[in-house]
C-alpha cells in the first residue's frame, strides 16, 4: 500500500512477505512461531511437512523485511516481545496498534440471533460455544475442545459446540474426530460464512483455545456481540480478557477446559453479565480509535519523530 502524506510516498507492506517497505505491518512472527510453539501443533504427515515448510519459508522472508523496514507495527504487546527477542535490532522501531473492531456491525442482534439458534437445531436449555477460525483447526484448539466436550458426557451438561469457518477437506477431518469420540450429536459445523454475526449471536459464549495469536480479531468480534470469552493466554488475550469478569483463561488441555465447563454449568447465570463487561471491553478498540492511531503514527512518521536513527 502507498500513504501519501504530504509530498512524501509511504510504501507500507501487510505481512512480512515484502522486503523493500517503509512501514512493515506485522500480524505473525513464524520464527518465534516455530521455536516456540510448533511442537505443540498435532498435525502429522503432508499437512504438518508442507505448514512447516510455509513458515520456515515466511521466516526467511520476515527476517529482511524487518531489517529492512524504518518502522514495524504490530497488534500485540506480545508480538512486539517476540519479534525484539528474535530480531534485537527491531528494538527501536517496534510499536504496537491494536486491531479494531466495528462494534456497531457485531452489536448483538438477539431477534437474529435467536431465530439462527433456532435454524441450528439449538434449545433454550442449551449453552452453545461459538468457536470460528478461516482454517488450521488444530492450532485454534478445536481438537480440544471435541476432547472436552467428550469429557463431560457422563455429567451431561448440554454444552454444544458451534463451527464457524473451515473448508471442506478440514471439516471432514473434524468431523470424524467429532463422531469417534462420540459427540457428533454435539457439535454444528456451519462452515465458512460471510457474515458471522448471525452465528455468533446464537451463542453463549465463545471460545478459542489457540496455541498460537497475536491479537485475534475473531476474539473481539466475539466480545462485541457480547459473549464471554473462553481463551488460552497469548498475545493479546492478556491485553483485554480480565478473568472470571468478562471470560476466562485456560490451561490448553482437555481436562481443564472440561473443568472450567463444568464451574461455567454450575453459575450460568453469570453468562449475562459476563457478556455485557465482553462488549464494553470491545469499545476500547473501536474503527474510530484505530484510525485516529494510524493517523498519528503516518504524521510523525513524515515528521521523523518514529524512526530509529
Amino acid at each position: 500500500m502507498r500513504q501519501e502524506e504530504g509530498s512524501k510516498t509511504i510504501v507500507q507492506a501487510t505481512s512480512g512477505q515484502y522486503t523493500q517497505c517503509d512501514i512493515c505491518y506485522a500480524h505473525f512472527c513464524h520464527t518465534a512461531y516455530l521455536a516456540k510453539h510448533w511442537h505443540k501443533v498435532n498435525v502429522r504427515g503432508i499437512r504438518k511437512f508442507l505448514r512447516r515448510l510455509n513458515h520456515k519459508f515466511n521466516a526467511q522472508k520476515e527476517k529482511k523485511a524487518f531489517s529492512s523496514a524504518k518502522l514495524i507495527v504490530v497488534p500485540s504487546q506480545g508480538l512486539k516481545r517476540e519479534i525484539q527477542e528474535c530480531y534485537p535490532s527491531t528494538a527501536k522501531k517496534l510499536m504496537a496498534i491494536p486491531n479494531p473492531v466495528d462494534t456497531k456491525r457485531f452489536s448483538r442482534d438477539a431477534e437474529v440471533g435467536h431465530n439462527q439458534r433456532n435454524a441450528l437445531g439449538f434449545t433454550e436449555a442449551d449453552t452453545v460455544i461459538a468457536f470460528a477460525a478461516l482454517g488450521d483447526f488444530e492450532r485454534k484448539g478445536l481438537g480440544l475442545l471435541l476432547e472436552a466436550l467428550s469429557l463431560l458426557k457422563r455429567d451431561a451438561p448440554r454444552y454444544k459446540i458451534l463451527v464457524i469457518g473451515g473448508r471442506g477437506p478440514e471439516i471432514a477431518l473434524f468431523q470424524k474426530k467429532a463422531s469417534q469420540l462420540g459427540v457428533s450429536g454435539q457439535v454444528v459445523f456451519a462452515g465458512f460464512q460471510k457474515d458471522i454475526r448471525p452465528y455468533l449471536w446464537a451463542a453463549d459464549m465463545f471460545s478459542l483455545p489457540s496455541i498460537y495469536e497475536t491479537f485475534s480479531l475473531v476474539c473481539m468480534q466475539a466480545a462485541a456481540a457480547r459473549l464471554p470469552l473462553l481463551v488460552t493466554s497469548f498475545s493479546g488475550s492478556d491485553e483485554y480478557v480480565v478473568d472470571s469478569e468478562n471470560g476466562w483463561f485456560i490451561e490448553r488441555s482437555a481436562t481443564a477446559i472440561a473443568a472450567k465447563l463444568q464451574d461455567i454449568d454450575a453459575n450460568k447465570t453469570m453468562l449475562e453479565e459476563m457478556g455485557a463487561n465482553a462488549e464494553k471491553t470491545a469499545h476500547r478498540y473501536s474503527q474510530e480509535v484505530f484510525q485516529e492511531r494510524w493517523r498519528n503514527l503516518y504524521h510523525n512518521f513524515t515528521a521523523r519523530k518514529t524512526i530509529a536513527k
